[in-house]
């Protein structure tokens, strides 16, 4: 008992044999064997330390190049798999993602065959508006279905035979939203490539006006704005600027 008691002793206290009681060879022999064990001889002796590992975090220092080896390759197995995954995302987003590329709108003489215009039509005639664009992103053979819109604010006035126009208070302004749809169909990269022709004829003086005689009714300024072509399939819309033209004195 007292030996145990002395072993218990100086396994809480102290290992300097000399402050033990009778019974000191065994301690220093038990303390011989616990140091010379490898895990705790390296604890006493703050081996982890010198083998490179801390508290706070890991140091590399201390793994073997094999460990070191296994880390790298499936830190980069990883990165190649995120990296597949991100470009297979890529190609699926931006074929589900309808946007236009391009998109213009310009004038153009009236599609209407002025042969079949009265000599009062040609000379109130506007322009039409030529729009086109470039839609990508809508997927291969899809169906899309285009609203073009304008709204055109066009002043007409009386004009004599010698193209001027001498009552400045013989006109009228008149305002309205001209439109027109078209169906088109994508081709084998998911891209549309539309040009349409809106009329504007349907814009005109309005029947209560007139000129005195030797006068015509001419078409002497118009706006086109609010121009937008828009893909109703997808609610997609671009829009472009406003057009301003001088067609009379």
């Amino acid at each position: 008992m007292g030996g145990d008691a002395g072993v218990s002793n100086w396994a809480g206290t102290s290992l300097d044999p000399g402050s033990q009681p009778p019974g000191g060879t065994l301690r220093r022999a038990r303390c011989e064997y616990l140091v010379s064990s490898p895990h705790l001889a390296h604890t006493l002796t703050g081996g982890s330390r010198e083998r490179g590992v801390t508290e706070e975090g890991t140091n590399v220092t201390g793994h073997t190049p094999r460990s070191l080896a296994r880390a790298v390759r499936w830190s980069a197995a990883i990165v190649a798999a995120v990296a597949v995954g991100a470009i297979g995302l890529t190609g699926t987003a931006l074929a589900n993602f309808p946007h236009y590329k391009t998109a213009s709108v310009t004038t153009v003489a009236p599609a209407a065959d002025s042969a079949s215009l009265t000599s009062a039509q040609t000379t109130t005639a506007l322009p039409d508006l030529l729009f086109t664009w470039t839609e990508v992103g809508l997927g291969n053979n899809i169906s899309v279905t285009y609203k073009i819109q304008s709204d055109v604010t066009a002043t007409f006035g009386c004009v004599n035979n010698g193209s001027n126009h001498p009552n400045a208070t013989n006109k009228t302004t008149v305002t309205e939203p001209v439109t027109t749809t078209a169906s088109l169909t994508s081709d084998k990269n998911g891209n549309v490539s539309g040009s349409v022709e809106l009329d504007t004829s349907s814009v005109s003086p309005p029947s209560g006006f007139s000129c005195p005689q030797g006068q015509t009714e001419e078409a002497l300024s118009a706006t086109f704005a609010g121009n937008t072509v828009t893909d109703t399939t997808n609610n997609v819309s671009a829009k472009l600027g406003d057009i301003v033209v001088t067609l009379g004195p």
